[in-house]
């Protein structure tokens, strides 16, 4: 492969390069997915014992729509738009 006696030690030192590139690389993802991975279950982990604390409603509301509380409803959802 031409006049230089080294050609192969060249490619093998290059090759060589390039897989210590991706280990590392590939390494450095893999600790950013196992870090996610662990706050994701501590996380699930919170959920469910927040779900857990969380009691049914002790009480029932009953009301009464009227043309008075829509235009209020309205008119307040359409002030929060204009400030």
């Amino acid at each position: 492969m031409g006049a230089n006696p080294y050609h192969n030690q060249h490619i093998d030192e290059f090759a060589d390069c390039l897989d210590n590139s991706l280990y590392e690389l590939q390494t450095h993802y893999d600790r950013i997915l196992l870090q996610q991975q662990a706050q994701i279950e501590e996380l699930t982990e919170r959920v469910h014992e927040l779900e857990n604390k969380i009691s049914p409603t002790p009480f029932q509301l009953e009301f009464q729509v009227t043309k008075d509380s829509l235009k209020k409803l309205r008119d307040s959802i359409m002030g929060a738009f204009r400030k």
